[in-house]
């Protein structure tokens, strides 16, 4: 990974965007400028096809992608979730309600990708930080590995 610049990629006191596709394949970028981090997740999954990309903002120490693409982050600083986004080629725009059935033609109507849009996405990833405060079951951090700065 390329070495992290503050100004660019994270403010002076270590915050950023961080935009990760959603899917079997998925990408994530960092930055400050929140659609141009769109956009280069984007572009790194596949420019010829509308890609699902969910939006954070944290500290680049406290948050991370895992291993199967999944925002972790450290207990003390949860990141600040952005939205859910559909991604094109030339066009940003929250996912809207149905907008998956439109993307993936084979996707099952379900409960799960009728609930799949911006607006849902937003509330369960608030209720879950209330529900559960920022530590797992466990009492453990969402974390595993190291932060941006480290990699």
């Amino acid at each position: 990974m390329a070495k992290l610049k503050a100004g660019v990629d994270f403010t002076s006191n270590g915050y950023t965007f961080l935009a990760i596709t959603m899917g079997s394949y998925g990408t994530w970028a960092i930055g400050l400028n929140l659609q141009e981090v769109i956009d280069r997740a984007n572009r790194t999954a596949s420019s010829d096809r509308t890609n699902i990309i969910e939006v954070w903002y944290g500290k680049s120490d406290d948050m991370n992608v895992g291993p199967m693409g999944g925002l972790l982050w450290k207990n003390n600083n949860p990141p600040i979730p952005v939205g859910l986004f559909a991604a094109k080629k030339n066009t940003i725009s929250f996912l809207k309600p149905g907008q998956v059935y439109k993307m993936f033609k084979g996707a099952p109507k379900d409960s799960y990708h009728d609930w799949l849009h911006h607006e849902n996405w937003l509330q369960d990833q608030v209720q879950q930080f209330e529900k559960h405060g920022t530590k797992t079951d466990e009492g453990g951090d969402h974390w595993l590995g190291k932060s941006f700065k480290e990699e």
